[in-house]
């Protein structure tokens, strides 16, 4: 009998890390993302100067997260935190099983949208920080503070079908994740 008195103080001091890891990287990323999606939101509202207003918002903002000891630890970190605590948390909830949902609330939209930004996600990162490194000819080795978004441009040119559905899937799957998270980080004490 004293054995179940321990595993549930441990999968609840689990539960608790995870949890407060899981909320704190969600800050974090979303301080980020704030910097990361003004200049779309600028190129989106700014008329005909558009591209050269959003490049520039690009540039200030990437002085704050594009450096070599804060980018590891801000972007990557906190996303690889915010990933590894949002499933060892799924793991460790009790009576928690996959099963297709019967009811869908926020929350449901919430961890399917997370489930689905994951990949979205991958394909961003690979388009636009892994490929432009490439020292294959056409590219030969950008570094992604000398992108802009004529580089974004292109692929809509080049791909329109595939860069919009991607796009969408990054930006729906992305919102949608964010707005169920919000009521989460208001419970937290």
């Amino acid at each position: 009998m004293s054995s179940a008195a321990p595993r549930t103080t441990w999968r609840s001091r689990a539960l608790a890390a995870a949890t407060t890891v899981q909320t704190g990287s969600a800050v974090t990323i979303g301080a980020m993302l704030v910097t990361h999606l003004a200049a779309p939101v600028v190129a989106a509202l700014a008329g005909p100067a558009a591209v050269d207003m959003a490049n520039q918002t690009m540039l200030l903002g990437r002085v704050y997260y594009q450096h070599p000891v804060v980018e590891p630890v801000l972007v990557w970190g906190a996303l690889s935190a915010h990933v590894i605590a949002s499933l060892l948390r799924r793991a460790l909830l009790p009576g928690r099983k996959v099963r297709a949902p019967t009811h869908w609330t926020w929350r449901t939209w919430h961890d399917v949208a997370g489930l689905a930004l994951v990949p979205a996600l991958l394909v961003h990162v690979l388009t636009n920080r892994i490929a432009p490194a490439s020292a294959h000819p056409a590219i030969a080795e950008l570094s992604p503070s000398e992108l802009d978004l004529s580089y974004v441009a292109w692929g809509f040119a080049h791909a329109r079908g595939l860069s919009t559905v991607l796009y969408a899937w990054l930006c729906i799957t992305g919102a949608v994740h964010a707005m169920g998270g919000l009521p989460k980080l208001a419970e937290r004490p």
